[in-house]
């Protein structure tokens, strides 16, 4: 029996299994074992009821059904609900459309939601990067420009091309110069290919702008080229620089410039004789963090009420 004493949150997820009647998130195994995984923990302590919700049942103005305890329930109206969190969303081209629409709503209702939904939607596509860039971050370069093409196909670069919205390394291809042009279209982005991601990438988790800690991810013969987490990349705690850590903090920066209120962050890069090198901001949903901290769940589901309590002021500054 749900509880009238507690605070309505939804969590904004997608569905892996086949049968739409048994709901089981994509992160499942963590978000459920608590000896590896904390969230559902701190939940309880700030006496949330948890609803989950499939991006894809989106319909305009509500999601067709919800899941409480696994098991499908009536949606509520979204008045009723305290607090969302986009978690593991899975984004294509497809399901992008119905998470947008789902974010302008939140937007135009006022709904609380973490991170910010105009955060959230200025980077869903990777085409943010070429902004940075411009703006004097040391970016993994993106082509961007007619120009860059007819270079392009003139030479030999190996090229990255990648979904401009996806993520977990799918849609990802090493690709050479000559064979740009069938690429070089709004839907994907093409960067150059860094010798340097053999050598690892690094994340620094940021909340409320504050560094917490930081991770590595590498390569394995069982993730083959990506160091991406859902490709099966080994992770470990990294300790970083004072260098790595304002540059950072300067991604963070350019953001707030454009008043957008961030709850949590990851900034990834690699490291150049440059110094690091931005790969991405992933500011769309907190996933990576939690697997290895008990204390930082804490700290972000405290973050993430008072996030709620305080999300009058937050939207009057932004």
């Amino acid at each position: 029996m749900i509880s009238k004493n507690k605070l309505n949150v939804l969590i904004v997820s997608i569905n892996k299994s086949p049968n739409k009647d048994i709901y089981v998130p994509r992160t499942y195994d963590e978000l459920y074992l608590p000896d590896e995984f904390y969230l559902n923990v701190e939940f309880d302590r700030l006496k949330y009821n948890v609803y989950f919700a499939d991006q894809r049942d989106w319909t305009g103005e509500q999601f067709k059904q919800m899941y409480h305890s696994f098991e499908k329930t009536e949606p509520l109206s979204l008045e009723e609900i305290s607090l969302v969190l986009v978690y593991d969303v899975f984004l294509n081209e497809d399901n992008f459309q119905k998470l947008k629409s789902f974010l302008e709503f939140s937007i135009e209702k006022d709904i609380p939601v973490g991170n910010h939904p105009k955060t959230i939607l200025k980077t869903i596509s990777k085409h943010y990067l070429k902004e940075l860039m411009n703006n004097g971050i040391n970016v993994v370069k993106p082509y961007i420009t007619t120009n860059d093409k007819i270079k392009l196909i003139n030479s030999n670069k190996k090229l990255i091309k990648k979904d401009a919205i996806g993520g977990g390394g799918y849609g990802f291809q090493i690709i050479a110069g000559s064979d740009v042009e069938s690429f070089l279209e709004e839907k994907n982005i093409i960067q150059e290919f860094m010798p340097q991601y053999s050598d690892g990438e690094y994340s620094l988790i940021f909340l409320n702008g504050l560094f917490k800690f930081a991770i590595s991810r590498h390569r394995n013969k069982n993730s083959g080229r990506f160091t991406n987490v859902t490709q099966g990349a080994s992770l470990k705690e990294y300790m970083p620089s004072i260098q790595e850590i304002e540059f950072a903090k300067s991604v963070l920066n350019y953001f707030y410039s454009l008043k957008l209120p961030i709850l949590y962050a990851r900034i990834d890069f690699i490291k150049t004789s440059s110094g690091p090198m931005l790969t991405e901001a992933e500011l769309q949903q907190p996933i990576t963090p939690f697997i290895f901290k008990q204390w930082y769940s804490k700290e972000f589901c405290n973050a993430l009420d008072q996030w709620r309590i305080n999300w009058k002021d937050i939207t009057t500054a932004s």
